[in-house]
């Protein structure tokens, strides 16, 4: 037989009926003991929370900055002609898409301005940021009633700086207070915990104890509790660092505002109680008013922070029972949330710490590791070998990976990505191999300005050396494609997924017995299954095409189907699409591109040769420069 669902006053209510007053009484006044401590709790876990929220925030504005400021100082042009018409473009070009930028500068060794360049604001204004002394390499700067982020990077092959102004309005609005409750603040500090924004504009310094200061100065990670104010009262708060600048967000709230919810939600169940002796009715009337209501406003103000905060229930929790099973449900995934942030960093491979996930996908992942060891970083690429995988499909992956690995971790070529360590646990394949900073082609591709001939020639050079070294060694790679070519923020070109990238594309781009991706496939492999050397001459073609096509790529569809049938067909030469691609690049792609393997040329020695000679001749250059990230 089914109960109707009864909610809390229809609880009470019964209680009342059945049990009497003196249990009641004895239960509440249990209760409202066990609700201030949970309450404190909640308040601190709820400051952890808004805490990282608002350092989070603070991080994704700041990042681009710093990443533009850093991309200019390592620009041969800026190091050597900044003052040039090229100087002056490329540092308007550096304002362009990043949000509330004003102006940029360079300053010689004595700080004389250089150049300057300014597309917005005031110019006395601008003038007055710049003229400011920054203390460290960022800093905030407030005036004429605005503040502003100044952002310093010393030049690295000149003697000089790059200085970037960003208009930091928005820093305020990160610090809202609204979701955590009455009395609460939030600051943002600097790394020698001067205060920088915050919630309300009088704030000040000494609203917060020098304890938590402290713990937010010297923490590398996040922390909360219970801190004693200037004149010895308790204080609830949190700090959560902002990335690596050294900057920290903190939280306070005076710990009276829990205790007086507390006893107001003490005095209310008793009041309850006392009335129920003269009419039950009654009793549940005001026990609505004085629990049932400000437990559900609590659940509301819970949501609420939820939503904000991008904290969401488990996937397949037991949906909670009434409005005490919602409040519990609400609290445990903001604690089980908090703990998986502080747990991953405990998580290992092997002997290998994982640090970030830095990309996931059907068949495996990518994490950012550290070898304790070796006291290095390292990328930790993982196969996830499921308990749905046949034990035999399983065995040939494994053995396949670990002799692809042994073969690949033979080259010493510095355009392939080293491989450190190979290891199957019964969870995961995985390999530790060199972690390049920086991103891969394909995401490059995606973003504004597109790369030109200057780039595309000398970075193409190094990838057909890095597959010589491979065909040399008796390697094909089979999956010759933007997603395998990473450019590292040093000025490294490094290709990746020798073996592994076969692996994968197994099981997520099989057609036909066919193995790599299609798009980058020759007509052969499509057709027969053949595939050698110049099969890598063709997907390092149709890589080419895809850089100078503006990111369009050579072999086009939207199915696996659509794909195999465009293979099949003649490639558009890039002339015919743009007059800037010049006629040898049309020919030499063109030629890699050839729909019979024997009418390609025949050797990654001979394309390597010929686009060094080609980059050589025009004096271009690979450099940490052409990594940089604008949005799109």
């Amino acid at each position: 037989m089914a109960f109707p669902k009864v909610g809390l006053l229809g609880r009470i209510v019964l209680a009342l009926a059945l049990v009497g007053l003196a249990p009641l009484a004895m239960l509440a006044w249990q209760l409202s003991g066990e609700n201030r401590v949970a309450l404190t709790d909640q308040v601190i876990q709820t400051h952890a929370v808004a805490a990282r929220t608002a350092a989070d925030r603070t991080e994704a504005f700041i990042a681009p900055a710093l990443d533009r400021a850093l991309d200019l100082a390592y620009n041969a042009i800026i190091n050597t002609k900044p003052a040039s018409p090229e100087g002056s473009a490329l540092l308007s070009a550096s304002l362009q898409g990043l949000n509330g930028g004003l102006a940029v500068q360079v300053r010689n060794s004595a700080g004389g301005v250089v150049v300057a360049v300014q597309v917005r604001g005031s110019s006395e204004l601008v003038e007055r940021v710049l003229q400011t002394k920054a203390p460290r390499r960022i800093g905030l700067v407030n005036d004429d009633g605005h503040t502003y982020l100044r952002v310093s990077e010393p030049l690295r092959e000149a003697e000089g700086t790059v200085e970037l102004v960003i208009d930091a309005t928005p820093l305020s609005a990160f610090l809202g207070s609204r979701e955590i409750g009455e009395e609460a603040v939030l600051g943002l500090f600097d790394p020698l915990a001067a205060l920088v924004a915050g919630s309300s504009p009088d704030l000040s310094p000494g609203a917060f104890p020098a304890e938590l200061l402290a713990a937010g100065r010297a923490g590398r990670t996040a922390g909360s509790g219970r801190y004693v104010g200037l004149s010895g009262e308790q204080i609830l708060g949190a700090f959560a660092p902002v990335g690596d600048t050294g900057w920290f967000v903190a939280s306070r709230q005076p710990s009276l505002v829990a205790d007086r919810f507390s006893e107001r939600l003490r005095r209310r169940s008793f009041i309850a109680v006392g009335i129920s002796v003269g009419l039950v009715g009654l009793v549940g009337f005001l026990a609505y008013t004085s629990l049932v209501r400000p437990v559900r406003e609590l659940i509301d103000a819970q949501r609420r922070l939820m939503k904000t905060s991008l904290v969401h229930p488990a996937r397949g929790s037991r949906p909670p029972r009434g409005e005490i099973g919602e409040l519990a449900a609400a609290f445990e995934t903001i604690e089980k949330r908090i703990q998986d942030q502080e747990a991953l960093g405990e998580v290992f491979l092997g002997r290998y710490q994982v640090v970030k996930l830095l990309g996931a996908g059907a068949m495996g992942s990518v994490f950012r590791g550290y070898d304790p060891k070796l006291q290095r970083g390292v990328a930790l690429k993982t196969i996830r070998l499921g308990v749905n995988l046949p034990e035999t499909e399983r065995h040939h992956l494994v053995a396949r990976l670990l002799k692809e690995a042994v073969t690949v971790a033979k080259f010493n070529h510095p355009n392939i990505v080293e491989i450190y360590d190979v290891e199957d646990t019964p969870d995961a394949a995985f390999i530790a191999m060199q972690l390049v900073e920086g991103t891969s082609l394909d995401q490059r591709l995606l973003r504004l300005p597109p790369l030109g001939l200057e780039s595309i020639v000398p970075m193409g050079a190094r990838v057909a050396r890095a597959l010589e070294a491979a065909h040399a060694a008796g390697i094909v790679h089979q999956d010759v494609k933007p997603t395998n070519v990473l450019l590292g923020r040093d000025g490294s070109v490094k290709v990746t997924d020798f073996g592994i990238a076969e692996l994968v594309s197994t099981l997520e781009n099989r057609t036909d017995g066919v193995w790599g991706t299609l798009g980058y496939l020759p007509p052969e492999t499509v057709t027969d299954g053949l595939y050698d050397e110049r099969g890598d001459v063709f997907g390092l073609g149709a890589l080419l095409y895809e850089c100078l096509n503006g990111g369009r790529p050579a072999i086009k569809g939207a199915t696996a189907e659509e794909l195999a049938a465009s293979t099949m067909r003649p490639i558009l030469p890039l002339r015919a699409q743009s007059q800037t691609v010049p006629r040898w690049m049309d020919d030499l792609v063109m030629e890699m591109l050839a729909q019979s393997r024997d009418q390609r040329m025949k050797t990654m020695s001979d394309i390597a040769n010929e686009l060094e000679g080609r980059a050589a001749a025009n004096g271009w250059q690979w450099t940490a420069a052409r990594v940089a990230e604008v949005p799109a």
